[in-house]
C-alpha cells in the first residue's frame, strides 16, 4: 500500500511552476592611511577574513627608518608591519592573511644581488626568496624576470610568470613545474584546482584567455582573440575556480567587465558602459565566494558622470550595483580594489582629494588606502504555507515540524528542478538552493525560481520561526511562521488545498465516488502535519466519523489518515471533510459518497480485462434470461473467480 501511496502522492501533489535590479548608495568609508600629500599608497590586497591588508607606500608607516623608498606594508587596521623596502604590486595572500607572496627586484634576503625580478614569500615569520634566475641580458631585465605571483588559499601552491612562461610552485614539495610557454598574469583559484592566464598573440591588441586544470594539466581556450584583454594584478578568480573576471574592449573607447562562469561554461558581460576617450583601467576583481565584483571607471554607471573616477561593487545574486564613493571630478587616478571573501569589505587606493582639499593641486591624485563596508545583500520577502492546505486552513500561519511546507517568493532558485531521492532520503540542496529553519537545514522536494517545497525539520521547538531560502548565487529570501506540534493539511486533486481530496478506498485503492452502503468503507486521506498529534478526529458533512489510524506514509513528511465511513452517508453526494488534530483544524476538502447500483458495478468490471469481461458477459446473459437459478450461473461465476485468482495483487490493482 505504501508504494501505491507514493505513486498517488507524486500524481496529486502538484507543484505550480510559475533583469538586473539596480540600486545605488555610497558606502561607509574608513581611511586606512593618512599620509602627507606627496606620499603614494598603492595596490592594496585584503585577506579573505578581511583582517589583513597589504599594500605599498612611499611613507615609512612602520617607522623602520632607512633610505626613503617604497615599502611593502602589512596592516591589521591598528598597526603597520614592514615586509621589505620594495615595490610590491598587489601582493597575493592566503585566506587568513598569514602568508604573502610578491615579486621584487630588490635584494631583500641577500640572494638577489643582480636585482632581477624574483618571487618572495613571507610565511608569517620569515621572508624567503623562492626563485633565483638571471635575465638573458641587462636590456631584458624588466621583462625577463619572475612576476605576478598568485597563491592558493592554503598557501601550498604559487603560480607566477617567469621569462614569458607560466610556472607553478608546490611549497610542500618545493617543486617547480612549467605549465605553459606563452603567457602572463597567471591567477590560481583559492582551492588550487585551476589556473587562468593571458596568452599574447602576434597582434598586440589581441590575446587569448586560457584555463589550466592543475590536476590534469589540461588547458583550454576560454576566449580567443580578445581585444585589449586585461587582468587585474590582484584577485581575478573565485576561490572555487569557477568564476574569473577580466576587462576587454567591445568598441572604440569602450571597455567592459566580463566574467567567465565555469558552472555553465558561459562568458557574461557584466557592464554596459558608454564610450569615453580618457578613462582609467576598469581593474575588475572578484570576491572569494565569486558573488561580488568591484571595478572603477570615469564613465557613467548609475548617475550622470562628472568625469571623476569612482569605484563600484556589483552584487551578482541580486544584480544590484553600489557606488562606493562620490568623488569630485578632479579625482582621475587609477583605482585598484580588493574584496574579502564574501565581498562585505573592499580595500582600494583612491585619490586623496576624496578626503578634502589639498594644498598643492598637483598632488590631489596621490592615493591613500581606504576601506569600505558594503551594504549587506538585501533579503527578499517570501510567504510560507502548509503544502497541502495552501493557506485554506483556519490557522495558516502555523506549520508543524516534519510536515511538508511550501514557500513562494522570487529568485528562490536559478532553475526548476525536482529532488533525486536517495532511497527514502531527500537532499538538503536542490539546484544549489538550500533552506534553513531557525538554523536547521531542511530536506527539499522541489525548487523553482518562484517556489520551493520541502520538509520542515522535525526537531524544531514550538514558537516563532524564520525560514531562509538561499539560492545557488547566495541570494536569500525569508518567510516567517509559528511552529506548532500539529498543523494538519489535506491534499487535494487540484493541489491548491480546495475541492476534491486526494483519497482512496483503503481496501481497493480506488478513487471516488465511494459507496459506504456496506458500513465497512474505509478511506485513506492523504495529509501532512498530523502524524504527531495525540488526538485526531474527522467529520464528514459535520458528522463525526471514526478515525482508525494515523500513520506516516513512506514518503517523508506525508501522513495517511484512515477513517471508517458509516453506511448512513451513502448517496450523500459531495461531502465536506475536515480533520482536527489536537484541536487544530485542517482545510475543508470534499469527497463524493454515492450508492452503487449493479449496473454501475458491471460497467466498472467491463473496463478491466478482456478475459474477465468474457466471463462477466456470460454471467450477465444468464442472469438476464429466464434462468434465475444459482446452478445456472455457478459455472461461469466459478470461471470468473478462477480467472481473477490468476492475477497478482499489483495486477489486480492496475485492473482496478
Amino acid at each position: 500500500m505504501l508504494r501505491l501511496t507514493v505513486c498517488f502522492l507524486i500524481t496529486f501533489f502538484l507543484f505550480v511552476v510559475v533583469s538586473m535590479d539596480r540600486a545605488e548608495s555610497f558606502a561607509t568609508l574608513t581611511r586606512l592611511t593618512n599620509t602627507p600629500e606627496h606620499v603614494l599608497n598603492l595596490n592594496p590586497t585584503i585577506s579573505d577574513d578581511g583582517r589583513t591588508i597589504v599594500f605599498e607606500s612611499s611613507a615609512d608607516l612602520a617607522n623602520t627608518g632607512g633610505t626613503p623608498s617604497f615599502r611593502l606594508l602589512r596592516a591589521d587596521l591598528s598597526s603597520f608591519v614592514e615586509l621589505g623596502a620594495t615595490r610590491g604590486v598587489c601582493p597575493a595572500m592566503t585566506a587568513d592573511g598569514r602568508t604573502i607572496v610578491f615579486a621584487s627586484n630588490e635584494d631583500l634576503v641577500g640572494r638577489n644581488a643582480d636585482r632581477n625580478s624574483e618571487i618572495f614569500l613571507f610565511d608569517g615569520v620569515k621572508l624567503n626568496q623562492l626563485t633565483e634566475t638571471m635575465p638573458a641580458s641587462d636590456a631584458l631585465r624588466l621583462t625577463d624576470g619572475n612576476f605576478q605571483p598568485s597563491i592558493s588559499s592554503d598557501g601550498r601552491t604559487v603560480v607566477f610568470s617567469s621569462q614569458g612562461k607560466i610556472v607553478i610552485y608546490d611549497a610542500l614539495d618545493r617543486k617547480f613545474t612549467r605549465l605553459a610557454d606563452d603567457g602572463v598574469n597567471p591567477k590560481i583559484s583559492g582551492d588550487g584546482t585551476r589556473v587562468y592566464y593571458k596568452r599574447n598573440k602576434l597582434t598586440a591588441d589581441n590575446s587569448d584567455l586560457i584555463q589550466i586544470d592543475t590536476r590534469t594539466l589540461m588547458s583550454r581556450v576560454l576566449a580567443a582573440g580578445v581585444v585589449e584583454l586585461s587582468l587585474v594584478e590582484g584577485r581575478a578568480v573565485s576561490n572555487d575556480g569557477m568564476r574569473m573576471v577580466y576587462s576587454a574592449s567591445n568598441g572604440t573607447n569602450q571597455t567592459q567587465v566580463f566574467m567567465f562562469d565555469g558552472r555553465d561554461d558561459s562568458i557574461r558581460q557584466l557592464t554596459n558602459l558608454g564610450s569615453r576617450a580618457t578613462d582609467v583601467k576598469l581593474q575588475p576583481t572578484i570576491s572569494g565566494d565569486g558573488r561580488r565584483v568591484a571595478f572603477a571607471t570615469r564613465r557613467r554607471v548609475l548617475n550622470a558622470s562628472d568625469g571623476g573616477v569612482d569605484p563600484y561593487v556589483l552584487d551578482l545574486p541580486s544584480g544590484q550595483m553600489q557606488q562606493i564613493t562620490n568623488a569630485p571630478s578632479s579625482a582621475t587616478a587609477e583605482v585598484i580594489s580588493s574584496l574579502n571573501f564574501d565581498g562585505s569589505v573592499v580595500a582600494f587606493s583612491f585619490p586623496r582629494i576624496l578626503s578634502g582639499i589639498v594644498s598643492d593641486d598637483d598632488l590631489r591624485n596621490n592615493n591613500e588606502i581606504y576601506l569600505a563596508s558594503i551594504a549587506p545583500r538585501a533579503i527578499g520577502a517570501a510567504t510560507i504555507v502548509n503544502a497541502a492546505a495552501r493557506g485554506n486552513e483556519p490557522q495558516p500561519s502555523h506549520i508543524a515540524p516534519g510536515s511538508v511546507a511550501h514557500i513562494r517568493g522570487s529568485k528562490l532558485a536559478l532553475k526548476t528542478e525536482a529532488a533525486k531521492l536517495n532511497g527514502d532520503e531527500l537532499p538538503f540542496a536542490v539546484a544549489g538552493t538550500t533552506i534553513s529553519v531557525n538554523n536547521q537545514l531542511a530536506s527539499i522536494f522541489y525548487v523553482s525560481p518562484e517556489e520551493v517545497v520541502f520538509v520542515v525539520p522535525s526537531g524544531l521547538a514550538n514558537g516563532p520561526a524564520q525560514f531562509f531560502v538561499t539560492n545557488a548565487e547566495g541570494l536569500s529570501s525569508m518567510a516567517e511562521a509559528t511552529i506548532s506540534t500539529t498543523a494538519p493539511g489535506l491534499f487535494t486533486v487540484a493541489g491548491d488545498g480546495r475541492g476534491e481530496a486526494v483519497a482512496l478506498n483503503s481496501d481497493t485503492l480506488v478513487r471516488g465516488p465511494f459507496d459506504p452502503s456496506s458500513g465497512a468503507l474505509r478511506l485513506t486521506l492523504f495529509a501532512t502535519g498530523a502524524a504527531k498529534a495525540s488526538n485526531v478526529s474527522a467529520t464528514i458533512n459535520g458528522r463525526q466519523v471514526v478515525v482508525e489510524t494515523v500513520v506516516p506514509a513512506r514518503l517523508i513528511g506525508f501522513d495517511e489518515i484512515h477513517v471508517l465511513v458509516p453506511a448512513e452517508l451513502r448517496g450523500a453526494g459531495t461531502c465536506t471533510v475536515i480533520v482536527t488534530a489536537d484541536g487544530v483544524q485542517s482545510n475543508a476538502v470534499s469527497i463524493v459518497l454515492a450508492e452503487q447500483h449493479p449496473h454501475q458495478l458491471r460497467r466498472q468490471l467491463r473496463r478491466r480485462h478482456p478475459v474477465l469481461q468474457q466471463h462477466l458477459r456470460q454471467i450477465h446473459r444468464l442472469t438476464s434470461s429466464s434462468v434465475r437459478s444459482l446452478a445456472a450461473v455457478e459455472t461461469p461465476a466459478r470461471r470468473f473467480g478462477t480467472t481473477l485468482s490468476k492475477y497478482s495483487t499489483p495486477e489486480i490493482r492496475r485492473l482496478i
